[in-house]
């Protein structure tokens, strides 16, 4: 038991001997502000009005987006991006390469009319047989 004691006490000596490390400094957190950007928004139109499911794609960054149903599309971009070149298509009309402004006014692209020909008709035709047949068994599911 006194060595327990005496032990104890060596111990708390040798605790209390060791100078207390000084608390690690963090430098602090460099906090730039929120990153400024801009609304670069514009419409997808033919000549027969607003062209709603357009994908529009930004190539630099990547960014998709689709058109809503009155044919505008919004991307958020950084403040200082400049033109930037973008790639607008739709099932049935020719891809259009446009460049983009976002200081700018909104852009208006406009798209070629979409055509379906005999042959994409043909094409679709197994895969609208098969949807026709999906749905009447969905229904048939629900009764």
């Amino acid at each position: 038991m006194l060595l327990l004691a005496v032990g104890a006490l060596a111990t708390s000596a040798r605790a209390q001997s060791k100078p207390a490390r000084p608390p690690i400094a963090t430098p602090p957190a460099a906090n730039p502000g929120p990153a400024k950007t801009l609304a670069l928004t514009g419409r997808v139109e033919t000549g027969q009005g607003p062209l709603a499911g357009a994908t529009v794609r930004l190539l630099r960054s990547g960014q998709t987006g689709v058109t809503n149903e009155a044919g505008t599309f919004l991307f958020a971009v950084p403040a200082d991006a400049g033109p930037l070149a973008a790639t607008v298509s739709y099932p049935g009309c020719p891809e259009v390469n446009v460049t983009l402004q976002p200081t700018g006014p909104p852009a208006v692209v406009q798209l070629a009319a979409p055509v379906v020909t005999k042959a994409d008709r043909k094409r679709l035709k197994p895969f609208l047989k098969t949807a026709r047949r999906q749905a009447r068994h969905e229904l048939r599911q629900l009764r």
